[in-house]
């Protein structure tokens, strides 16, 4: 009996269809194990993410009351009411995550307890520096409460990720496995299915030849208006991406300074206690490494901060107002020299024009140029720092002069770039980013900034800000 094309095509099919049952069965069960690996393995890492985030808004919670504290500036209290906001939310979303180890659960609930002594201990020091002054709340923290706070909420945290830590590493262990059978089913699967679609093609060669040139002009027709389509369609969605990109740049730079912040501090954290806990059992080379990897891991946290103020600039509305510049500026001083007491330090201060513009980033400008005077004359004897204003034409021109390790003016061009120094980091510390900020902050109020010096004679500084 001759088997016609047509009842070899539906018989082949029924095979095909037979295996893939068969087949699909088996990856099935395989993916199965495969997802649940996976589910665990993403459950560890957001246990491990949520506590460096809870260990993120805690340094917050620190750095905004003592900046408070050493300023009185009420703008340093935005990541302490953003904290207070968020924190315990974080701490329960973690206690949920941790509900089927009681281990873990008991150490969340300490977070959770120290955390809210540590919140009200900066509260106390902000209202003690509100209403009594900085004496008493410097008096408040000195007592070391919330250091000790602080140290116990970091310990318990960092316990919590050194266990989910070593958990993480038996479920990718576990979802490798699952992995590894999973591809060796899948290649199983190609080869079977490559075998039965040959037959499947050469079963049905014959009936397709005269059908052919009619099919491959109608593929041919769509598969053109399919491409017209596409290629129309990729032109606009490039032209949407164009017109948005400049508008995520700024976001970019900052949503990659910001997130790098968590895993930052979990290498500090990780790096500080392999030192406490084994630094005694090291040589001096590995304890040497480890000071290292403290140190720089400390330099980047300085430098996200630095790129996270440099992002935030190019979206912020300027608050025009006008600027005491001698009273800002004389209390700047006072609170560097203050923070300077090993250091012979002279401020003279001329009489300074006042200005419109935003007060507080204004403020962070001077900040940047003064620290910078401070920085580089600290290799002298004595540091001076002459700092006066002069009004020409249309505009008002400040400049501070410092008698420190100057510049080269063959690279004056480069001082106001991102990451351009012109001295090293054995020398003078810094990320590289504090004049390119305070560059930016003047040139969005319609100013400009440029810098004179002579190699180990000391520079000047100088920035415009329109008159009106």
């Amino acid at each position: 009996m001759k088997i016609s094309i047509r009842q070899k095509l539906v018989l082949l099919s029924f095979i095909i269809l037979s295996g893939n049952g068969f087949i699909g069965y088996a990856i099935y069960n395989s993916n199965q194990k495969h997802v649940e690996a996976q589910e665990w393995v993403q459950h560890t890492e957001q246990v491990i993410n949520q506590s460096a985030n809870i260990l993120s808004l805690g340094k917050d919670i620190e750095t905004a009351s003592r900046g408070f504290v050493i300023t009185n500036d009420s703008a340093f209290l935005e990541p302490l009411f953003a904290a207070e906001k968020t924190i315990f939310t974080y701490i329960g979303q973690l206690r949920r995550l941790t509900q089927d180890n009681p281990v873990q659960q008991q150490r969340v609930d300490s977070v959770n307890f120290y955390m809210r002594k540590r919140l009200d201990f900066s509260f106390k020091n902000v209202e003690l520096r509100s209403k009594q002054g900085l004496a008493s709340a410097i008096a408040n923290t000195a007592t070391k409460q919330g250091k000790h706070y602080s140290d116990r909420m970091r310990q318990i945290t960092n316990a919590i990720q050194l266990e989910e830590t070593t958990l993480l590493e038996q479920r990718k262990q576990m979802d490798e496995r699952s992995a590894a059978a999973f591809n060796r089913i899948s290649a199983a699967i190609f080869i079977l299915m490559t075998l039965f679609t040959i037959l499947l093609l050469v079963a049905t060669g014959n009936y397709l030849v005269q059908n052919k040139e009619k099919e491959k002009r109608a593929g041919e027709l769509i598969i053109a208006n399919e491409e017209l389509a596409f290629n129309n369609e990729e032109k606009e969605k490039r032209a949407a991406e164009l017109i948005i990109a400049n508008r995520e740049l700024e976001s970019f730079s900052y949503s990659v300074s910001h997130d790098l912040r968590a895993p930052l501090r979990a290498v500090h954290g990780y790096a500080r206690i392999l030192k406490e806990d084994y630094g005694a059992k090291l040589d001096p080379e590995a304890n040497r490494v480890m000071n290292n990897i403290m140190g720089n891991a400390k330099k980047m946290g300085q430098l996200l901060d630095d790129l996270l103020t440099f992002s935030r600039l190019g979206r912020k509305e300027l608050v025009r107002v006008k600027i005491p510049m001698n009273a800002m500026v004389a209390n700047l001083c006072n609170e560097i020299k203050n923070g300077q007491l090993n250091r012979k330090i002279e401020f003279k201060i001329n009489d300074l024009q006042p200005a419109r513009g935003d007060a507080v980033i204004i403020k962070q400008a001077w900040v940047n140029l003064i620290s910078n005077a401070v920085k580089y004359s600290k290799l002298k004897e004595e540091t001076i720092i002459e700092i006066g204003s002069e009004v020409t034409g249309d505009e008002i021109i400040y400049a501070i002069k410092d008698n420190g390790a100057g510049f080269d003016m063959r690279y004056a061009s480069k001082l106001f770039g991102v990451f351009q120094r012109l001295h090293s980091d054995e020398q003078f510390e810094g990320t590289g980013v504090g004049l390119a900020i305070v560059h930016r902050i003047i040139s969005k109020h319609g100013g400009r900034v440029w810098a004179e010096g002579k190699v180990n004679e000391g520079a000047i500084f100088h920035f415009s800000l329109p008159k009106n």
